[in-house]
């Protein structure tokens, strides 16, 4: 009896552990949609107005190779980093939190 309590014991720590796993892979994956179809945003209108990321570093003094990281999804820009690029192609960042479905 004190095997199967220790078994169960078990048992309810690894589910615990798998359940605390997969919130955090969920949640890695909204950030990662969300960073994707921000930079997505990005890059459009930044297109759609014909400026650079030549422009967009002179404008902001960010290297050039940190605007084609961003756009190319190799970079996790900070948020005062969007709010620059963002800014320098004439877009302002509005930032709605909403509470989960």
């Amino acid at each position: 009896m004190a095997k199967n309590i220790a078994n169960e014991a078990a048992q309810l720590s690894a589910d615990k552990k798998t359940a605390k796993n997969n919130n955090k892979k969920q949640v890695e994956n909204v950030q990662l949609e969300t960073r994707k179809e921000l930079i997505e945003q990005l890059i459009r209108y930044r297109k759609s107005k014909k400026i650079t990321q030549a422009d967009i570093s002179e404008i902001t003094g960010i290297q050039r190779p940190n605007i084609s990281r961003l756009e190319s999804g190799k970079y996790n820009p900070t948020l005062d980093m969007i709010v620059r690029v963002a800014d320098s192609i004439g877009l302002e960042v509005e930032i709605t939190l909403k509470e989960k479905k």
